[in-house]
């Protein structure tokens, strides 16, 4: 009895009941019973076990991950279980005097020496060209021709209608694309020139002139685009000559229309249209024009606009001074490279994101050392570029080892992530990067409780061996 939204009571149905109701219809030989998070599991007499419930990470063990299961179902091991337990999200039982764990993984739970963060860059299977990193999900371009996506699905953001998150790259088109952007809870990409998008769609992030989510990619309203990035709003570089197009959520202003209406469908802003590099950040935009001209907007809180000032928000563009090539941003603050390559940021400091050697707030571009850089990503609270010499670095907070540097111990200065000089792009999402080499390999490391890193273990299907 009790709550039921994931037909963890086992009476056929996902309504929550006041009183006892009978599970599994009339039997009668249970003989021991175990509840978790949203998930339980019985034993009968003859020593078989049954489980019912959330199986969204494979907590039931049923090898069908993804889905709720609101009346019993068999678990089938050899030798029958003696001794089961659930915990909120995995669940561990003895059979033939063996301890097995089945689900969640993000803390190690499940004692098979694999769970946890990602502290050193973990290889992913296939050669890939492009990957992008949102809040919790990643998607990415496989040389074959393949768009798959991977982490957090609570809103259709993976791309697929089947339920539940996913800890191993799931294709979801085999076409051409040429960009890809994954934001908070939704994602686009380029195929051709057309820009598709799909997930979450409460503040218009789909462009489609609708609220209704979608968990299959369709094309956004009339437009073409090169280029495209993504947080709660969306902004792309169209594909021939035409002003910057941003829509989506807009409270801060972010979408530099003057305005703090969110916009269901791509609306231009300011009247440059020679854009060559865009960045959204979580509440706040920048973009570069080919004049090496960059402007930032929306929120201001934190000098992540970078104009020197500590005006609130901006509503439409405006002009950080100095010449400058590409331009990210992360949460609350932003980075871009000048014009000969050097590295600057600015912006919120609090945990040494922007990689000058001190929790300083900046609001102007502070330069970071000397060195060269040709592409970067920000994520939550962490930077990182890979440098002319094709060396990868990070820097800011890594709690979930989102730096990569084999540590959870943060850095207010860049920090090279191993020794190879072949990295070719990196993407950073909140507490999760990933990045590919000149070869097609693809590497992520960080946070893995939704499975963003895409190496399967955060959470396991079946029931596995706890390690001796």
């Amino acid at each position: 009895w009790g709550a039921n939204a994931a037909g963890q009571l086992g009476d056929g149905t996902i309504t929550a009941q006041y009183p006892p109701r009978a599970v599994g219809g009339d039997t009668a030989d249970w003989v021991d019973v175990v509840a978790g998070g949203a998930h339980t599991c019985g034993r009968r007499a003859d020593g078989s076990q049954w489980c019912w419930g959330n199986d969204s990470i494979g907590q039931l063990g049923t090898v069908d991950q993804g889905s709720i299961n609101p009346s019993p179902r068999l678990v089938e091991v050899a030798g029958g279980f003696t001794s089961i337990s659930a915990g909120s999200d995995h669940s561990c039982a003895i059979a033939d005097g063996i301890v097995r764990c089945t689900g969640a993984n993000t803390s190690g739970q499940l004692g098979d020496g694999a769970g946890g963060s990602r502290i050193s860059p973990t290889r992913l299977d296939g050669e890939w060209d492009r990957v992008s990193a949102g809040s919790m999900s990643t998607c990415g371009y496989r040389r074959d021709g393949v768009v798959a996506c991977w982490g957090a699905n609570t809103t259709g953001q993976l791309g697929s209608e089947r339920s539940g998150p996913r800890n191993l790259p799931e294709p979801i088109a085999a076409t051409p694309e040429s960009a890809i952007a994954v934001g908070y809870r939704h994602a686009c990409d380029v195929r051709g020139d057309t820009v598709w998008c799909w997930g979450q769609n409460g503040s218009y992030e789909l462009g489609d002139m609708t609220t209704t989510s979608r968990a299959r990619p369709a094309p956004a309203i009339g437009l073409a685009a090169k280029a495209i990035s993504a947080r709660q709003h969306t902004c792309a570089i169209p594909a021939t000559g035409d002003r910057l197009k941003c829509w989506g959520h807009n409270g801060s202003a972010q979408l530099g229309v003057g305005d703090k209406s969110s916009h269901s469908a791509p609306v231009d802003v300011g009247a440059n249209t020679t854009y060559v590099s865009v960045a959204a950040g979580f509440s706040h935009t920048c973009a570069v024009q080919s004049a090496t001209k960059l402007e930032c907007w929306g929120d201001n809180a934190e000098g992540q606009i970078g104009d020197n000032t500590s005006a609130p928000d901006r509503p439409t563009p405006t002009e950080v001074p100095g010449a400058w090539l590409l331009v990210a941003a992360g949460n609350y603050h932003s980075c871009a490279l000048q014009t000969a390559g050097a590295l600057a940021c600015w912006g919120n400091n609090a945990n040494g994101q922007l990689g000058d050697g001190t929790t300083t707030q900046r609001r102007a571009p502070t330069t970071i050392g000397t060195s060269l850089w040709q592409t970067l990503a920000l994520g939550a609270a962490h930077s990182c570029g890979i440098q002319t010499n094709g060396s990868l670095w990070c820097w800011g907070l890594n709690s979930r080892g989102q730096l990569g540097d084999g540590t959870f111990a943060s850095h207010m200065a860049p920090v090279q992530i191993g020794t190879d000089v072949d990295w070719a792009t990196v993407t950073a999402g909140d507490y999760h990067t990933c990045a590919t080499k000149l070869s097609g390999g693809l590497y992520c490391w960080g946070a893995a409780d939704n499975g963003q890193i895409g190496d399967g273990f955060g959470w396991r299907a079946s029931w596995t061996p706890v390690a001796n």
